[in-house]
């Protein structure tokens, strides 16, 4: 038995269902998320890489940040770097994965 949080799907196909028997795989994105979001990201990336593809957990995490700076540069209406970060914490989206994806504020104090 192995387990691991770095292998994603397409890791896992290539390696082949008989070698995964077993395998315990913890990943923040599974394509086979049953949501009509998730299934259209899905469609969407198959017709663009191939009826087999399988979007991996790094495929969404792009998707997601492309998705968040198109928001924000249509909300800032401007590539002010200062209009484009203001209209960033502002923007959400529904996400592939379950919920909502947006930016949070963090401060950190050291």
């Amino acid at each position: 038995m192995v387990g691991s949080c770095t292998l994603c799907e397409p890791e896992l196909a290539q390696i082949g269902s008989q070698a995964c028997a077993g395998h315990l795989a913890s990943s923040v994105y599974f394509s086979t998320i049953e949501t009509e979001v998730n299934q259209q990201f899905v469609t969407s990336y198959r017709q663009r890489f191939g009826h087999e593809a399988l979007p991996s957990a790094d495929a969404e995490a792009s998707y997601n940040t492309v998705h968040l700076l198109a928001l924000a540069l249509a909300g800032a209406d401007s590539v002010d770097i200062d209009r484009v970060k203001t209209a960033l914490h502002k923007a959400s989206f529904q996400a592939p994965r379950e919920g909502f994806m947006s930016i949070l504020r963090v401060t950190t104090v050291i």
